[in-house]
């Protein structure tokens, strides 16, 4: 071992085959001097001019806690004039079901501050296993992805990337329903943030059950292990059969909106997903209106918002000059010259609960509170 802790060793090739390795990451950045490690990474990185790794795996532990498992199908690393490549295909078990295709082109060795850039490629990558880790209720039946991206990092820092992705599918089934949903081809732009990265997307038009749906651009950050979804200014339309996926509340919510049929824009339309797999919605809508359903009048002109997670959730109706029409209570349409509903929910062991705290309307001739 002497003579490889004082990098006497010259190899042409080196074959590694089923390592277990686990990246462990320093939150005050000072690693003590480990000579074993440092004269390993001497020799993969600088001595050797090729060497290739298979069938291994790689567990990176963040500061927080969590642990990511990368498996390593094959990589090979080139390192020739000064110039170090690594190719090959990995993947990740908790989220993909196949490989992906990677190229690395690194400009020097230091392991604790690579420069460089990144290139991947996934097509028919199945990301099925991290859909059903979201949903108890539909069965993934297909989730096709399609990406090809680059970034790129210095001194270990990523600084810049992007990130093509082609047509991808999504289909399940709930019940003897089955749905299915694609996006049309989109570039994203990748840029990073102090713990985590945000991606903005190209205008983008997503297809659920053949009904044409068109988004301006979506952004998605990821920050501390949370992940956050945002649309604007989206027309609304049917996406009961989006909500299937989500279990409870979102069978409730795909319920309600197949009676109501809502209509109106979308001006804020926020999805997140925290570190403990929690899904959480905000909601907010103008010039809204629904039709009557199981003794709730249709109203049009109205202002909403809803924020909620699996388990309660808030919700606020406004609006001036709204129409309000009943038929099994009047012919007539009313019109209100103001409206505001403030209502909670939650679910309990015996059932959800729904309270009004505050709800008031004004008539042309008389004022509710």
């Amino acid at each position: 071992w002497s003579s490889l802790v004082e990098r006497a060793w010259v190899f042409e090739t080196f074959v590694l085959d089923d390592v277990s390795i686990d990246f462990f990451a320093s939150g005050s950045g000072n690693l003590p001097e480990q000579p074993f490690i440092d004269a390993i990474e001497h020799l993969l990185l600088r001595q050797l001019e090729h060497f290739q790794v298979r069938n291994s795996e790689v567990r990176i532990h963040s500061t927080d806690g969590s642990t990511r498992t990368i498996l390593v199908d094959n990589l090979r690393w080139l390192n020739r004039n000064g110039k170090r490549q690594a190719t090959g295909q990995l993947q990740v078990p908790d989220v993909t079901a196949n490989q992906l295709n990677f190229i690395a082109e690194i400009n020097n060795a230091d392991l604790d501050a690579l420069s460089g850039s990144l290139y991947l490629e996934a097509m028919r990558l199945d990301i099925s296993p991290w859909l059903e880790q979201l949903t108890s209720t539909a069965q993934i039946e297909r989730a096709e992805f399609n990406v090809r991206g680059w970034v790129d990092f210095e001194q270990g820092q990523f600084i810049s990337g992007q990130a093509h992705f082609d047509e991808n599918f999504l289909e399940w089934r709930r019940g003897d329903d089955r749905h299915r949903l694609s996006t049309s081809p989109a570039t994203w732009v990748l840029e990073p943030q102090e713990n985590g990265w945000l991606m903005n997307s190209m205008p983008i038009r997503i297809d659920i059950d053949g009904m044409e749906w068109p988004v301006d651009g979506i952004r998605w950050d990821y920050l501390n292990r949370r992940h956050r979804w945002n649309f604007d200014n989206i027309k609304i339309l049917d996406m009961g059969p989006v909500w299937s996926l989500f279990g409870s509340p979102g069978e409730e919510v795909r319920s309600w909106s197949a009676g109501l049929q809502p209509q109106g824009t979308l001006s804020a339309f926020e999805v997140q997903l925290t570190p403990e797999r929690e899904l959480q919605f905000y909601i907010s809508a103008d010039d809204l209106s629904w039709q009557p359903h199981v003794g709730i009048p249709g109203v049009s002109g109205l202002n909403f918002e809803m924020w909620s997670n699996r388990n309660a959730g808030r919700f606020e109706v406004s609006g001036e000059q709204v129409s309000l029409y009943s038929p099994r209570t009047y012919t007539d349409t009313q019109q209100l010259s103001e409206l505001y509903w403030q209502g909670y929910w939650e679910r309990s062991a015996s059932g959800w609960t729904i309270r009004m705290p505050e709800a008031r309307f004004s008539l042309p001739d008389a004022k509710v509170v």
